[in-house]
């Protein structure tokens, strides 16, 4: 999945998303996180099953996200 923010959302709404696969072990799944500034490093982080992250307030407008395999 590419760099994207979610364009369909109301303004400043939080997003939670929630990873689950068949496999409760599986960390095949990461989380990347980068700032819109052009400076500041991305982020990511893995996602095992059952796992969630939300996106709060204004985040889609500062920030982009993509998911990805590890």
């Amino acid at each position: 999945m590419s760099w994207h923010s979610d364009s369909s959302l109301q303004d400043v709404s939080t997003v939670a998303v929630y990873h689950q696969t068949d496999d409760d072990d599986d960390d095949s799944w990461a989380v990347a996180l980068k700032t819109l500034d052009g400076v500041t490093p991305a982020m990511r982080t893995p996602l095992r099953s059952r796992e969630m992250y939300y996106m709060l307030r204004d985040f889609n407008a500062h920030h982009h996200h993509a998911g990805a395999r590890r």
